[in-house]
């Protein structure tokens, strides 16, 4: 009579762990399962710094579950244009309900509260937000904060990329449309006649290895833009055009 090691469901024989000198399991399956879940604790690490995550209280939460938050409720209105303004605010677009006409605005959401915190009207189309919120039926920018049109521009333009701070778009004509944001922070109040005048230069020169002194005159004249000032004093080459240089010189 032989005795015959069990099989589990893969077929292969349920061996006993073999313990090694410093009492660890050293079974092949065991150490294949600690591998797996280094890797996974590594991609985890990887994907947390990659893109932000939202916390949960519980992450097998259902979709009813206690921290759904309902911002405004519109049967019959379906998809329509909303983008985030920071960690906490959301920008729905429309004023109104189903029983009333619909007014071409934007309003503001607190969504761990579920609080409306602000509206104003005008804004068209989809919405777009980096510093200042974009609506890309013709393109508008828009001061959240006081509900104001700063700029608009007729070109139709369909997409934002925010690397780049371009605004693009494939109009009926077959030929690519491009836009940047210019000039709009040539009146701020910290951006004096030595940033204005330093970043004219920088531009008309292409002397982007300056850029870094540029950042430090935004810095101690108290730019709240901490992307700015990063950006200005981002090591490397820069491309043909600066972002930055083209929110503070006016077109």
């Amino acid at each position: 009579m032989s005795l015959r090691p069990s099989k589990g469901a893969d077929g292969r024989p349920l061996l006993p762990p073999v313990h090694s000198a410093a009492g660890c399991l050293d079974h092949p399956d065991y150490r294949r399962d600690e591998e797996s879940d280094e890797q996974d604790r590594q991609d985890e690490q990887v994907d947390r710094g990659a893109r932000p995550r939202l916390e949960l209280a519980g992450v097998w939460e259902s979709e009813d579950g206690p921290t759904r938050r309902t911002v405004c409720c519109r049967e019959c209105f379906w998809d329509g244009p909303l983008t985030w303004l920071d960690d906490t605010r959301l920008a729905v677009w429309g004023y109104g309900t189903d029983d009333e006409h619909w007014i071409a605005a934007v309003r503001v959401f607190d969504v761990t509260t579920g609080a409306e915190l602000d509206w104003f009207p005008g804004p068209r189309g989809a919405l777009v937000f980096d510093r200042e919120l974009a609506s890309l039926d013709g393109l508008t920018l828009w001061d959240v904060k006081r509900g104001a049109r700063l700029a608009r521009d007729s070109a139709q333009l369909a997409r934002y990329h925010p690397g780049a701070k371009i605004y693009a778009g494939l109009p009926a004509s077959g030929e690519l449309a491009t836009c940047r944001v210019r000039g709009i922070d040539a009146a701020a109040s910290w951006s004096t006649p030595t940033i204005r005048t330093l970043a004219r230069r920088i531009a008309h020169d292409r002397a982007f290895a300056e850029l870094p002194v540029l950042g430090d005159a935004l810095l101690l004249a108290g730019c709240p833009d901490a992307d700015m000032i990063a950006h200005c004093h981002a090591p490397g080459e820069h491309g043909a055009r600066c972002w930055v240089l083209d929110r503070l010189v006016e077109p």
